[in-house]
C-alpha cells in the first residue's frame, strides 16, 4: 500500500524551533520582515500570497505587501525594489512569479541584494531556494538520497534548476533531468528509485513511466496521474506536501536573514 508523504510530519518539528527563534529576535526588538512584490491580479498569485501571509502572522512574522498594478512600467518596479533593498527593516523580498509579460522576471530578482533574497532565485543567494528544500526533506521521509537513481521532470526556475544545485551534494548515483527537448523520457524515469515531476502539465506522469515501488514527489500537483500511484512505494498528495514547507522554508529564511543582520549589526 502506497504510504504518503506529508509536510506535518516535518512541521510538527521545525514550526516550534522557528517559533522560538522568531521569540529570541522580538525580545531583541527585532520583527522578521519578508516584502511580497505582487502586479496585476492572477488568482493564483493571490490565494499563495494569503497562505505565506496567515503562516507568518502564525509565526510573528511580518510581511508587507505591494500589490501593483499590471500596467506597472518597469522604471517603476525598478524604483521600489531598490527601496525595499535599502530599508533595513525589510529582511526578506520576494517578488511573486509569473510577473506580466512584459516584465522580464531576471532583471528585477537581480535587484534584491543577495543577503534579502529569501526566494533563493539568485545564483549566489545564501539560501536554499524554499520549494527545492521542501521537496528534498520529503524525499528525506521516505530514504536517503545517497547511491539513488533520481528522474527530475522539468526545469523550470523554482524547482528544477535549484535541483540541479542541490541534489549533487546527497550523492545520488545517478540524476536524469527531463526537459521538452529529452528524448524518449519514459526511459529514463523507468531507471529511477525517485521521480519528481515539476512540469505543470496535468497527469503526465502515468504508471507507464515508473518502475514498482518508486518514490513520486509531485512538485507541481497535478502533473502525476492517478493510475501511478499504485506503483509507488511513498508518494506525495495533491494537498499537505510540498506547498506548505514551501511556505514555511520561505519564512525561515527570512528569520535567518533578520538573524543574519542582527549578528552585522553588533
Amino acid at each position: 500500500m502506497p504510504k504518503e508523504l506529508l509536510a506535518s510530519t516535518i512541521l510538527n518539528q521545525k514550526e516550534p524551533i522557528l517559533k522560538s527563534r522568531v521569540e529570541l529576535l522580538l525580545k531583541k526588538g527585532i520583527t522578521p520582515t519578508l516584502a511580497i512584490v505582487w502586479v496585476g491580479n492572477n488568482t493564483s498569485s493571490e490565494k499563495f500570497i494569503r497562505l505565506k501571509t496567515n503562516k507568518a502572522i502564525s509565526l510573528g512574522i511580518n510581511t508587507k505587501l505591494f500589490h501593483l498594478k499590471e500596467e506597472i512600467e518597469e522604471k517603476e518596479l525598478k524604483v521600489l525594489i531598490e527601496e525595499l533593498a535599502k530599508n533595513p527593516e525589510v529582511h526578506g523580498i520576494i517578488i511573486q512569479l509569473p510577473l506580466p509579460v512584459h516584465l522580464n522576471p531576471d532583471r528585477f530578482i537581480r535587484l534584491i541584494p543577495k543577503e534579502k533574497d529569501v526566494d533563493g532565485l539568485r545564483q549566489d543567494s545564501p539560501y536554499l531556494p524554499p520549494a527545492a528544500r521542501g521537496v528534498i526533506e520529503l524525499i528525506l521521509q521516505a530514504t536517503p538520497i545517497k547511491e539513488k537513481t533520481l528522474a527530475v521532470v522539468g526545469q523550470g526556475r523554482l524547482i528544477g534548476e535549484p535541483l540541479k544545485r542541490l541534489l549533487p551534494t546527497f550523492s545520488p548515483k545517478k540524476v536524469f533531468y527531463i526537459d521538452k527537448k529529452t528524448k524518449s523520457p519514459q526511459k529514463l524515469t523507468q531507471q529511477a528509485d525517485i521521480v519528481i515531476s515539476a512540469t505543470g502539465v496535468k497527469n503526465l506522469i502515468d504508471a507507464s513511466w515508473l518502475k514498482d515501488e518508486v518514490i513520486l514527489i509531485d512538485a507541481a500537483p497535478g502533473d502525476i496521474h492517478p493510475s501511478a500511484i499504485q506503483k509507488a512505494s511513498f508518494y506525495t498528495p495533491r494537498v499537505g506536501a510540498l506547498g506548505p514547507l514551501t511556505i514555511f522554508f520561505l519564512l525561515e529564511n527570512t528569520v535567518k536573514a533578520a538573524e543574519d543582520l542582527f549578528k552585522e549589526n553588533i
